[in-house]
């Protein structure tokens, strides 16, 4: 692969990262809510005990300032609440509420994700998850 072509895939992730950044807008609109927090709802989602500020940072590589907005609007819908009598310590759990929106949230992800990789192979996957998972590391290095 030339040096072009390679170049070329910060513009490919941009544009995976809008198609579904739309369709995220598009999913929660009714719900009150932007794309932004289709990742706090799936990422609580996957998790049985719910999570602290610091771990949904940890784990979304967003900044604190961002998560703790995105998670004040989450709780002031009613998406998700704080568990715990510490201020500064607490866990954020999604209610019955939030646990509908996110399981809408999961299920398109799984149709796009269907959509997106429909004609590559089961080996290309793994190239793939093998490829981005080198990548990652490399960023690490920026």
């Amino acid at each position: 692969m030339s040096d072009i072509e390679v170049s070329c895939a910060p513009v490919w992730f941009a544009r995976i990262r809008k198609a579904i950044q739309r369709r995220h807008i598009e999913l929660l609109k009714p719900y009150g809510l932007s794309s932004i927090h289709a990742m706090y709802l799936t990422a609580l989602y996957h998790s049985e005990n719910g999570m602290t500020l610091r771990e949904l940072c940890d784990q979304l590589f967003v900044d604190k300032a961002n998560t703790s907005r995105a998670i004040t609007t989450l709780e002031t819908n009613g998406y998700v609440e704080k568990e715990g009598n510490d201020k500064l310590r607490y866990r954020i759990k999604l209610t019955l509420k939030g646990h509908e929106v996110a399981q809408l949230v999961v299920t398109d992800m799984r149709k796009v994700h269907d959509i997106m990789f429909r004609s590559v192979t089961e080996d290309e996957k793994d190239i793939i998850r093998k490829v981005m998972q080198k990548v990652e590391r490399a960023a690490d290095d920026i």
